[in-house]
């Protein structure tokens, strides 16, 4: 992610990490910045636009995927309310 400073410059919104369980696609520490979760998948059980539901540092979250691009899988997340 990035935004301008105002000074004709892009500074890079790197985020921070979070802790992210995606069942079949992924398992360990992704980014999180201006609401979008991106992550490597390391599983192997299903493709990542596929994905629905998500443990995100510790609570389940509805994912909507956004897109994959160099190998990042990226999504917007919203609270599971059940």
């Amino acid at each position: 992610m990035s935004h301008s400073t105002g000074s004709g410059q892009d500074v890079i919104d790197n985020g921070r990490r979070v802790r992210l369980v995606i069942d079949g696609v992924f398992d360990g520490e992704a980014g999180l910045a201006d609401g979008v979760l991106a992550c490597i998948p390391n599983r192997k059980g299903k493709r990542a636009r596929y994905a629905r539901r998500a443990e995100l540092d510790g609570r389940t979250v509805l994912l909507t995927f956004i897109g994959d691009k160099d190998g990042f899988a990226s999504f917007r997340y919203a609270e599971d309310a059940a």
